[in-house]
């Protein structure tokens, strides 16, 4: 739903919404937001992709197509979109350059890393676009935030403990 800061002209744009953690990112110019939504494909597999819903022209365009795709954050300069996959239990820090808002090939498709039995959820970039906070879960039962460099090599890891840390966002 979208309404004025004063709850005022709700309506409903999309439908079947879903991710991890922060659902949606707003893209740097205000215009438009970027989602996971997710679709039963075959009758059988449900997956994850997204998409960009443009509010001048009041239309949604899918992004990745049978990705599994999910959590999507664009860049500060609004030029690249960091997001996660999930494939088999593992998941994948991916990068899209958004030159064009047309659903993505294989081709198109930065890979930050290698699949990982460690979980990540909600990258987000810096504000000078040269780093991703992104939420890790690791297999040995951690849940913490890591830093990365804007090729996904660890720079840092935020917390190493017990408490449940996620959801990062920069100031």
């Amino acid at each position: 739903h979208l309404m004025n800061i004063d709850g005022s002209n709700d309506r409903k744009l999309v439908e079947n919404i879903t991710s991890s953690g922060q659902s949606i990112a707003w893209g740097g110019d205000g215009k438009g937001f970027y989602y996971t939504r997710i679709e039963m494909v075959r009758s059988t597999n449900l997956y994850n992709d997204i998409y960009y819903y443009d509010l001048e022209r009041r239309r949604e365009i899918r992004l990745t197509r049978n990705l599994r795709a999910r959590d999507p954050a664009p860049s500060p300069d609004g030029n690249r979109l960091v997001f996660v996959t999930n494939r088999l239990g593992k998941t994948r820090l991916a990068m899209l350059p958004l030159t064009k808002k047309t659903p993505a090939k294989e081709r198109d498709i930065n890979w930050l890393g290698e699949e990982s039995a460690n979980q990540f959820e909600t990258p987000r970039f810096s504000p000078d676009g040269q780093k991703i906070a992104v939420g890790v879960r690791q297999p040995d039962g951690y849940k913490d935030i890591w830093i990365l460099d804007s090729q996904g090599n660890k720079i840092e890891e935020l917390m190493h403990d017990h408490a449940i840390d996620g959801g990062a966002v920069w100031s």
